[in-house]
């Protein structure tokens, strides 16, 4: 009822002084009428107007029993504008569209008129807003344009650690920008910085440290404000985000996900929809360099956007946000602890800091939290701690192999057995090795005939070291679109430990002189040479059967620099293999004179998949229905024989 009352006594206030909002006597902020500051004869009867006022409120409250709780309404109306600096766009009960002079918590509030239907402002607290009235209603019709909000950029610069060469190239290209802080700044003539990377690398915390530098207002609308699920909506969406970003200028429009609202045209999954908003997108970009706006989009997949947005004349400044390096890292680690209150020596966050190279900051932050969260309580954490964390948050256990022989299942040749123990040793002790002096492998290349378990011998290893992933290539789809192999190695890198195996790698990494994938090796070997870092986590492995078609620079070092051959079994070899085979068949009955080594004599050389499918052959042909004799040497021969023929 009391805020009745005011409601009443308010509106018949704003009619008297033509639509005049006051937000209170004791602010400083000047009222604002039509966007002109009023006369000062104007503003001192608004001034004693808004002392009536609150003296009527503290009368009210007397009389009606508000108590201490009561709060004067200074002002009530709908948001249907945007914020910038300290202004604000709104419609008042009264019917007019007014600007509100508010404090720089309005400003920094981006859901003020957001999501919600109106406001009212109280003089319990004036610098600050409540908002009344639904959220978004339930309506099955399209509905009007929501607010969309300007902020006071909360980051500069020097609030990111590191990345000095970022920093540099960013501060190059927005200079000219400097000036629109002048009203009467001309529009330079480039305009438009098209962020790219990784996710979580902070694209958007370097967009609003952008705005920061420059000390301009700060908008960055949702997805949801640049789209909308009714037919020809989308595009007035976009262009009223434009709109607010000139009428706030001068101004910093940040556009995040970019590639969900400029998809290529040319690709088969946009519709006319899509071509609709980016054809708008087109023209607004167009407008926008008229005015004191400069443009920001960041995206995780820039080869999705139209070709006609990232050209030169709408986007000329295209920058590469990566992953943080080291002394970015460190500063992110001694943040997040002081933050999560981890108590760490300087010596562990060095440390931690150097393994998690190619780590985002979003990885970072989760490896941090479930340090804190296994603390159980206590302050401290060591190297190990974070170790455990890091193992922890990168695992998909999708991508370890839990089945396949085990590598103590398989039988190699002692000079194998020799090279494989030294490859998992160096990997699972990587960091006492390197102490030591020696180095993890980096790239291993089996070698040899078909059939001699180049495939089964990566996928053991990888059950051997445990807790790797192991990631297969698909070569065809390599050969088809060279650009996923670099997708592959980002994502073995959010899952290291991991090994990424290129099977059949004769076409993927042929000599390319003489290849007609030559595109397809030259991004295959930037990918491996970008995956490698100061941790040894991601290690490539293939498998060919002609080393000698495979480009040289893949195997020079740093690359496929370890090779292994594995060839045809015989003799000891052989027979070694078909025993090991022969005990995991005990109820095979066999004549006395078939013993592993006769069966060796037999075969003479042979791969070890031909040998155990041969064995198998053999074994399969003594069945006579349900019932089978022993196997003899003659149905090894003959087996041998249906195998040379085929």
């Amino acid at each position: 009822m009391i805020d009745l009352i005011y409601l009443l006594v308010v509106v018949a206030w704003r009619t008297l002084l033509g639509g005049v909002v006051l937000l209170g006597a004791h602010e400083a902020a000047p009222a604002i009428y039509d966007g002109q500051a009023l006369p000062g004869l104007a503003q001192l009867a608004a001034a004693v107007l808004g002392l009536a006022l609150i003296a009527a409120s503290w009368y009210a409250s007397r009389q009606f029993g508000g108590g201490a709780g009561t709060e004067l309404l200074l002002w009530a109306g709908g948001a249907v504008g945007h914020i910038a600096a300290a202004w604000a766009v709104a419609s008042s009960v009264a019917g007019r569209n007014d600007w509100l002079a508010v404090a720089a918590a309005i400003a920094a509030a981006t859901a003020l008129g957001t999501h919600l239907g109106s406001i009212r402002l109280l003089r319990r607290n004036a610098n600050a807003a409540t908002l009344i009235g639904p959220s978004q209603p339930a309506t099955t019709e399209p509905q009007a344009p929501q607010a969309i909000m300007a902020q006071r950029p909360r980051r500069t610069f020097a609030d990111i650690g590191g990345m000095r060469d970022l920093k540099a190239t960013v501060l190059d290209a927005i200079e000219p920008f400097r000036r629109y802080a002048s009203p009467k700044a001309s529009p330079h003539d480039a305009n438009g910085v098209l962020l790219s990377g990784p996710p979580g690398n902070g694209k958007s915390l370097v967009a609003e440290a952008i705005a920061g530098e420059l000390g301009f207002a700060f908008i960055k609308p949702s997805v949801a404000d640049l789209t909308s699920k009714w037919i020809n909506q989308g595009a007035e969406e976009v262009r009223k985000v434009f709109d607010a970003a000139i009428a706030a200028q001068p101004s910093v429009l940040f556009l995040d996900e970019f590639d969900a609202v400029a998809r290529d045209r040319a690709s088969g999954s946009a519709h006319a929809e899509d071509h609709k908003v980016v054809d708008t997108l087109l023209t607004e970009i167009d407008r926008i360099r008229r005015h004191r706006v400069v443009l920001i989009a960041a995206t995780n997949h820039p080869d999705l956007l139209d070709k006609a947005i990232t050209r030169d004349g709408r986007f000329d400044f295209r920058i590469e946000v990566p992953n943080p390096d080291l002394e970015a890292r460190i500063e992110i680690l001694r943040a997040l602890s002081a933050k999560h209150g981890i108590d760490v020596s300087q010596e562990t966050v060095e440390k931690v800091a150097a393994r998690m190279q190619n780590r985002s900051a979003a990885f970072i932050e989760g490896v941090v939290r479930r340090v804190r969260d296994a603390s159980a309580g206590a302050r401290t954490a060591d190297l190990a701690a974070f170790k455990l964390a890091d193992r922890a948050t990168s695992r998909n256990a999708s991508l370890i192999p839990a089945s396949g022989d085990k590598l103590s299942n398989l039988y190699l040749p002692e000079a194998v057995a020799a090279q494989v123990r030294s490859i998992t040793g160096r990997l699972q002790n990587w960091e006492a090795i390197a102490d030591q002096g020696g180095t993890p492998p980096k790239g291993v290349l089996f070698y040899g005939p078909p059939g001699t378990g180049k495939t089964n011998l990566t996928r053991a290893i990888a059950r051997e070291l445990g807790d790797w992933h192991l990631l297969n290539v698909n070569a065809s789809e390599i050969l088809a679109d060279p650009r996923k192999f670099k997708a592959i190695t980002e994502k073995a890198s959010q899952h290291r430990p991991c090994i990424v195996f290129i099977d059949e790698a004769d076409e993927l990494l042929k000599e390319r002189p003489y290849s007609a994938n030559a595109a397809a090796t030259n991004e295959i070997l930037i990918a491996i040479d970008g995956a490698q870092a100061a941790t040894p986590e991601v290690v490539f492995f293939a498998a060919t059967n002609n080393l000698e078609v495979i480009d040289a620079a893949a195997k020079r070092g740093g690359r496929f620099e370890e090779r292994v051959y594995l060839g045809r079994y015989s003799g000891v070899d052989l027979e070694n293999l078909l025993a090991r085979n022969l005990a995991s068949r005990p109820a095979c009955a066999m004549d006395p004179d078939v013993t592993p080594k006769a069966i060796a004599d037999v075969l003479g050389e042979c791969a070890p998949a031909d040998a155990i499918a041969l064995l198998n052959r053999a074994i399969n042909a003594t069945f006579i229905g349900d019932t089978r004799r022993p196997l003899t040497l003659r149905d090894v021969a003959e087996s041998a024989r249906q195998l040379d023929a085929a």
